[in-house]
């Protein structure tokens, strides 16, 4: 069985009290003080049916400390929802909570529903964060439907392909599904220091539980919807969001409010009546579906990787008896499906510990210090806060000098007071210039950064262009890598050995507009057939080619 985050807290227990003895790697909290480098951190997860508060510490060594979670129940609506009053609620709710909870210690982390972000793994040709950022300014219109005037983009890097290439995770939602999260959060007194996604969150609070060869698929029972996703290693390599609902499970049960009042009677013999059995069968086998076809997505998407555990968790993710026999069966047959076990939460508290995974791990990222992960808090609003923390402190720093000068003498402040009214002008005069100067800066950054991956015929972006266009309708393409600019290398999939033959064709001709000159010089191919794994249910037979294309340069043009 799979274990929750094991969620303690260091204080003194009554001999009845049971105190399992923790699992290697799992989040635990230590009866001893914590080692080298001891952080802070809050997590936050606003919810559609409750709000849960977070905080712990932690130190260098990976030890885990969870000192106080508080969970606050949502006021449920009295009719039809619309998203403002949802808002309201939660505003309420989060406001409650925040009185219960007190001080907001370390960084605070707040979760983003992952159903309204976008998230794409790319590869691109470089290994320098400033230039991956611009790149992906320059990419992303290609896989969102908004402006990037409307969007906030963040990445995440999940590996180093050599020197000039990486492998990113690129996260980005419309700045107006964020706002809302970011105003109630004002209007309460929070201070945010990161918006991270709330599957983040649940990736780095099980992913102490796996062993690093482990992949493993979190299913998140959520009350308006299912996230799934598949870790490996610590690292989210791949996200979903199902539209299979608490709420459209409760709609079959009349009387009851949450998954609660029916863990009991869907696990006991006789305890459901046929018209019952009947919808919750139903709400399985459409569960399991939805899941099964995201699964088989992923294992598609990535030959050679397997399904070793299937974690059920949240809200509704709690079965006492193990999950229903009906998803058990459809999945995989050969992946174990396991439902979290109690985790141990603060005395006297009544909420589980898979209950509160997200949260606990949200705070778990914002004890990262190396700040390259996922922060979709708009740069503007952290630039606000860095001069109001500077201003407060200067404020402090003039109020503590007017104390001590009260001291001395009236006259030696008056004249340090004029001297400082003096700097402070001449501060923010260059504080100005400085700004003016940064964003000039940025523009010619922005500007090189087009000229090289642009404007030149062999750019990069303008060759992987050319080669899109080109590749039949059916293509799946699972990389495209340069080797110093000389040499492409594209690795894909088609259906037919035909369809390898006519890529092959068209690489061949390929030419930039408004020149004679072709792209590459010589170009070659391998194909070998491959069949898929569909987790259990079917085998699928692929072309799956290697083509290495030499690209032309001026140097080239006499050989």
């Amino acid at each position: 069985m799979a274990r929750a985050p094991r969620i303690t807290r260091t204080t003194r227990t009554s001999r009845t009290a049971r105190t399992p003895a923790p699992a290697a790697g799992r989040v635990k909290s230590s009866r001893k003080k914590l080692g080298r480098g001891r952080r802070a951190s809050t997590g936050i997860d606003i919810g559609t049916f409750s709000v849960k508060i977070v905080s712990l510490y932690g130190d260098d060594a990976g030890q885990i400390d969870i000192r106080k979670v508080t969970v606050v129940p949502l006021t449920p609506p009295a009719g039809p929802e619309y998203p403002e009053e949802l808002h309201q609620r939660q505003k309420e709710a989060l406001k409650e909570a925040l009185k219960k909870h007190g001080r907001l210690e370390g960084t605070v982390v707040l979760g983003f529903p992952r159903d309204r972000v976008t998230v794409r793994y790319l590869t691109l040709p470089s290994s320098n964060p400033e230039e991956l950022r611009e790149m992906l300014y320059y990419d992303v219109e290609r896989h969102v439907p908004f402006s990037m005037e409307e969007l906030e983009l963040t990445y995440q890097l999940m590996e180093r392909l050599g020197d000039h290439e990486s492998r990113l995770m690129m996260v980005c939602a419309p700045r107006k599904e964020i706002e809302p999260y970011m105003q109630m959060c004002q209007e309460v007194g929070i201070a945010l220091d990161r918006i991270d996604m709330d599957v983040m969150g649940d990736a780095a609070a099980y992913s102490r539980s796996l062993s690093p060869e482990e992949t493993a698929a979190l299913v998140n029972f959520g009350r308006s919807s299912v996230n799934l996703s598949i870790i490996r290693n610590g690292q989210l390599l791949f996200s979903r969001s199902i539209p299979v609902s608490e709420t459209r499970l409760m709609q079959g049960f009349p009387g009851a409010k949450s998954w609660r009042d029916l863990q009991g009677r869907v696990t006991a013999a006789g305890a459901l009546n046929p018209a019952e059995r009947e919808h919750f069968a139903a709400w399985v086998e459409n569960l399991s579906l939805e899941l099964l076809r995201s699964v088989s997505g992923f294992l598609c998407e990535a030959p050679g990787q397997k399904i070793d555990r299937m974690i059920l968790f949240g809200g509704a993710g709690y079965f006492p008896a193990g999950p229903p026999r009906g998803l058990n069966l459809r999945i995989q047959t050969k992946t174990t499906i396991e439902t979290a076990m109690n985790g141990e939460l603060p005395p006297g508290h009544e909420y589980r510990g898979h209950e509160v995974a997200t949260a606990v791990g949200l705070a778990l990222r914002g004890l990262d210090k190396s700040g390259q992960g996922i922060n979709l808090l708009p740069e503007t609003s952290i630039q606000e806060r860095v001069q109001k923390e500077k201003s407060t402190f200067r404020k402090n720093v003039a109020i503590l000098m007017f104390m001590i000068l009260s001291l001395l003498g009236g006259t030696a402040y008056l004249k340090w007071y004029e001297h400082y009214l003096e700097y402070a002008a001449l501060e923010n005069f260059y504080a100005e210039r400085f700004q003016q100067a940064a964003e000039l800066k940025q523009m010619q950054k922005k500007l090189n950064t087009v000229e090289n991956y642009l404007n030149t015929r062999h750019s990069c972006l303008n060759v992987i262009q050319a080669v899109l266009e080109i590749l039949p309708p059916k293509t799946y393409i699972q990389s495209m890598s340069f080797t110093k600019r000389r040499t492409l290398e594209i690795i894909g999939q088609v259906l037919s050995e035909k369809e390898v033959q006519v890529i092959f064709d068209a690489l061949n001709s390929l030419r930039p507009k408004d020149d004679d000159q072709p792209f590459f010089v010589k170009v070659t191919t391998d194909s070998t057939i491959k069949n898929l794994d569909l987790g259990g249910v079917s085998n699928f037979r692929v072309h799956e080619f290697r083509i290495t294309c030499n690209l032309w340069w001026e140097d080239t043009k006499k050989k």
